[in-house]
């Protein structure tokens, strides 16, 4: 399994503009599965509760705003890189020509 922190990197999208490659990626989120769509939002979850535990925890203990910064750093590198590998099992040939058909149109 790939860590893909950013679109660029993403299979097929390498030639794509930074709209282009935010539009296939919708189109794909759009097919995740229900199992898929609540495993994100668990781990989502997950890293917003562990959060403000911490920072409800700074005011017994100011060593506690270091699990906020912990959890604040979990958003983008962890949930990230999570949603793009769910996101590019469900991307296709078609999806990508058809982006690039609209925004030479557009």
């Amino acid at each position: 399994m790939s860590y893909h922190i950013s679109t660029r990197t993403l299979p097929g999208l390498e030639s794509l503009s930074f709209r282009q490659r935010l539009a296939v990626i919708e189109i794909a989120a759009q097919r995740l599965t229900g199992i898929e769509r609540l495993t994100l939002n668990l781990i989502k979850l997950l890293a917003i509760i562990g959060g403000f535990v911490c920072l409800y925890r700074v005011a017994e203990d100011w060593r506690a705003i270091f699990g906020v910064i912990v959890a604040l750093l979990c958003y983008p590198l962890v949930l990230k890189p999570i949603y793009h590998q769910l996101c590019s099992k469900h991307i296709k040939q078609t999806d990508i020509e058809k982006v690039k058909q609209a925004s030479e149109e557009g």
